[in-house]
């Protein structure tokens, strides 16, 4: 990863000196990446804030959603709850409006994400339902796959057993 970094930074710069913004943004959110996973919560916020404004300012509404959603999961997982809810529904929001299939669907399973965190699983499912639904009317598998394992895991850890197994059973199968 300290490889991926060092060539990342090459990379913005040149893209940088280069003046493509698109290029700068996609670069921004792939050092975000890299930060989210060391656990650097901060820099990668930063990062993925920075492509999220490029990609905006550039029309770039698809982008905008899923850069909006990394916004909110390093929110979320840095415990930082309302801020993670407000990503997800403003990315929500964004993704109806535009019609992406992926974008809608991943928003309403991460909304879900933070009310399960919350401790509030009647909530929590209903949005996985929203995602699990809105994926399979699009035939969409790698989300359904998702929400079937958001679902599983939201039962396991409800005391559902049979449940869980019946959705990681469908993930799997999906998989």
């Amino acid at each position: 990863a300290d490889s991926a970094l060092v060539y990342y930074l090459k990379a913005l710069a040149l893209r940088e000196s280069a003046g493509d913004k698109k290029s700068i943004a996609l670069t921004c959110n792939n050092i975000g990446v890299v930060y989210y996973r060391w656990g650097d919560h901060e820099q990668a916020l930063s990062y993925y804030l920075r492509a999220q404004r490029l990609m905006e300012a550039l029309g770039d509404s698809v982008n905008s959603a899923l850069y909006i959603n990394n916004i909110g999961v390093t929110c979320r997982d840095w415990g930082r709850m309302d801020e993670a809810l407000a990503s997800f529904t403003s990315a929500l929001a964004l993704s109806r409006a535009i019609g992406h299939v992926f974008a809608t669907g991943y928003s309403l399973n991460n909304i879900g994400t933070v009310h399960e965190k919350r401790g509030n699983y009647p909530v929590a499912l209903d949005y996985y339902r929203q995602s699990l639904n809105w994926f399979q009317s699009k035939n969409h598998r790698r989300g359904t796959m998702m929400s079937m394992n958001s679902l599983g895991n939201l039962f396991n850890l409800t005391g559902n057993p049979a449940e869980a197994r019946t959705y990681a059973a469908k993930a799997y199968a999906i998989a």
